[in-house]
């Protein structure tokens, strides 16, 4: 049979990896210079992948109606989300001084 269930092994491996996954509710509030907190005693090692699921990025009002809320949902994405994906980037950092 040459389904390639039968040939996995022609084009797979298998490697460890040490994967940190966080969330972090943002509650609306604006990027903080660092994520570093989520990712304290996580592990001590750098890890392989870091994985940041963010919620509440954008602004958050009092409902005014849904095209309220859907344009500050839209309105907001872009550049807080480059502001918290910096965070981020900056919180593995500081958490892993030295990791590529």
């Amino acid at each position: 049979d040459v389904t390639l269930v039968h040939r996995k092994a022609e084009w797979t491996t298998r490697e460890e990896v040490n994967v940190v996954v966080v969330t972090w509710n943002m509650a609306g509030l604006d990027a903080p210079a660092s994520l570093a907190p989520a990712f304290v005693g996580s592990t001590a090692t750098p890890p392989d992948l870091v994985v940041v699921a963010l919620q509440e990025m954008c602004p958050l009002k009092p409902l005014e109606g849904a095209m309220a809320v859907a344009e500050t949902a839209v309105a907001g994405g872009t550049a807080r989300g480059a502001a918290y994906a910096a965070a981020a980037l900056a919180g593995a950092h500081d958490a892993w001084p030295g990791a590529k």
